[in-house]
């Protein structure tokens, strides 16, 4: 694992179920900010004796799961060396795929795909593919660990990697991600916008259809604290200028309750990416009954509406019912469809059963 916002989820379902297993925590820029439960980790620095050592000892265990497949400096090595005999699992992240240098232009629209060119062309900065792992080492991995069977089959095609089995795992439950505001219901009109500064998240095409359409006196929300500076700078600069102080970018991390404390002041929620991407977020709206807007391009929109949640097509709906509620029989089936899967009860036995598969 990494330094990241969700590794920390990751430890505590595996150390609960499985006080045997290991954590090696190899910081992907050399430091540990995000990870709460360090005392639980085997901290390992790339380009060390240490890490050459992880290497020889890989025959030792009987699996291994990669907490995502972004980082070549580290993973490469560990995907080549690992024996035979030793199951590789991954838990797919998302940018781990989508991010590829051969596919990421494909999930823009027309208008931001040009002006991540235009930046490119600027900067100079072009994709640096640098960390991307080998596609040929998707061939090593025997279990892809994702809570969507659309995302995973769309992983498979694009890997080739048919032999390669879905085990179900969410690293979030809906107790988690809702908290204390379990029982509660977003009353407000304004529209949270999002959930991060990355080019997947179509910020400019949506801005013009929001102009277009217009947004009353309503607050724009948008999450804007990770991925890209570039993007984040743009947007909000852009979001100022057209909205003054009703657009509100959200620059640096929050507590949990504050975050879904400005959620119920917000009846729409569009989330415009084309990947699936921003799952506690729409997973909150959906709980807080906003009205859910994703792209029918993206497969998290196939996975919701079949699962039975309430989200709406942002390109075929929007038109249809801008700002409006939506029902309370639609928010309990949205919740109820959410519990089917996301509830700590389920999560936690995808991880006996994860284990169960691993070490059998």
């Amino acid at each position: 694992m990494t330094d990241e916002q969700f590794t920390d989820y990751t430890i505590q379902h595996f150390s609960s179920i499985d006080p045997d297993s290991e954590f090696v925590l190899i910081p992907s820029n050399g430091t540990m900010e995000m990870v709460h439960l360090i005392d639980k980790c085997r901290i390992v620095q790339r380009q060390t004796a240490e890490f050459d050592e992880l290497i020889r000892q890989l025959g030792k265990y009987s699996a291994i799961i990669l907490h995502g497949m972004h980082w070549g400096s580290w993973e490469t090595p560990i995907l080549q060396n690992v024996p035979d005999h030793v199951k590789v699992a991954w838990n797919l992240w998302g940018g781990d795929i989508y991010g590829r240098k051969d596919i990421s232009a494909s999930f823009l629209t027309p208008l931001d795909r040009l002006i991540n060119k235009l930046h490119t062309l600027r900067t100079g900065h072009g994709v640096d593919s640098s960390w991307e792992i080998d596609k040929a080492l998707f061939q090593r991995i025997d279990y892809c660990l994702a809570d969507e069977l659309e995302e995973f089959e769309y992983v498979q095609k694009y890997t080739g990697n048919y032999r390669m089995k879905h085990l179900w795992y969410a690293v979030f439950s809906i107790e988690k991600t809702i908290g204390s505001f379990m029982d509660k219901r977003a009353e407000g009109e304004n529209i949270w916008f999002s959930n991060c500064a990355a080019i997947s998240s179509n910020h400019f095409d949506t801005i013009c259809k929001l102009v277009r359409h217009g947004v009353g006196g309503r607050t724009i929300i948008a999450p804007l604290s990770y991925s890209s500076v570039w993007i984040r700078n743009r947007v909000s600069t852009i979001g100022r200028m057209i909205w003054g102080k009703r657009f509100k970018a959200l620059t640096s991390y929050m507590p949990r309750e504050e975050y879904n404390q400005l959620m119920l002041s917000c009846g729409t929620m569009i989330m415009p990416a084309h990947i699936p991407q921003g799952h506690g977020n729409i997973m909150t709206g959906l709980w807080l009954g906003m009205r859910v807007y994703m792209s029918e391009k993206s497969i998290a929109y196939d996975f919701f509406k079949r699962i039975g949640a309430h989200v709406f097509s942002y390109e075929s709906d929007f038109k249809k019912y801008r700002y409006t509620k939506v029902s309370d029989r639609e928010v309990e089936e949205s919740r109820e469809a959410l519990r089917q899967l996301y509830s700590i009860e389920h999560v936690m036995q995808s991880v006996k059963d994860i284990v169960k598969e691993l070490k059998g």
